[in-house]
C-alpha cells in the first residue's frame, strides 16, 4: 500500500513538473514573440491555404478551357465551325449530350441563330423552337419569346428543359 502510494505521488509530481513547464516554455514563448504570434502562424496558414485553393481552382479552370478546346476543335470537324463554335454553350446545358445536341442544332439551325422556319408554325433560333412555347419559355428563361428567342443562352436553356437535358429528342424534326 505505501508503495503504491509512493508511486502515485512520484507520478502525480511528474505530470505537475511537465505541465507547468510546458506552460511557462509556452509562456515564454509567447512573450518572446509577441502577443499576436500565434494569431500571426493562424493568418500565415489561412493565407497559405487559400492560395493554395485559389491554385486549385484556376487549374481546374484552365483544365476545363482545354477539355472545350479540343472538343470544339473535334465538333468543329464533325458538324462545321458554325455549329462547333457553339460547344461551350452546350456543355454547359447538355452535359454528357453535347454529341446528340450538336447534331440537332446543326440539323435545325446550321448553327445560325438567327434562324428561322415556317411549317404551319414559326420557328426560331439555334434549336428551332416554337411560337407555341412562348409563356413556357419566359418561366424558363426569364424572357419574353420574340426578344429571347434568338438569344443563344435563353435558347439553350429552353431546349435543355424541353430535351430534359437532351435525353428525349421527340420534340425535334431532327433526332440523333
Amino acid at each position: 500500500m505505501r508503495n503504491a502510494t509512493l508511486l502515485a505521488i512520484v507520478a502525480l509530481t511528474i505530470v505537475t513538473a511537465t505541465i507547468l513547464r510546458t506552460d511557462s516554455v509556452a509562456h515564454a514563448h509567447r512573450t518572446s514573440r509577441g502577443d499576436g504570434y500565434a494569431e500571426a502562424l493562424q493568418a500565415k496558414a489561412r493565407d497559405r491555404a487559400a492560395a493554395l485553393a485559389a491554385t486549385q481552382r484556376a487549374a481546374a479552370r484552365e483544365r476545363e478551357a482545354r477539355f472545350v478546346a479540343r472538343e470544339t476543335a473535334r465538333f468543329s470537324r464533325l458538324y462545321g465551325r458554325r455549329v462547333a463554335r457553339w460547344y461551350p454553350l452546350v456543355h454547359r446545358y447538355f452535359p454528357g449530350q453535347e454529341r446528340d445536341a450538336l447534331y440537332v442544332m446543326r440539323g435545325e439551325s446550321g448553327g445560325n441563330r438567327k434562324a428561322g422556319a415556317t411549317n404551319g408554325y414559326r420557328f426560331n433560333g439555334l434549336w428551332q423552337l416554337s411560337r407555341g412555347h412562348a409563356r413556357k419559355f419566359r418561366e424558363v428563361t426569364g424572357r419574353p419569346y420574340f426578344w429571347g428567342v434568338f438569344n443563344a443562352e435563353a435558347n439553350a436553356r429552353m431546349t435543355a428543359y424541353m430535351s430534359r437535358g437532351g435525353r428525349n429528342w421527340s420534340a425535334w424534326a431532327i433526332r440523333p
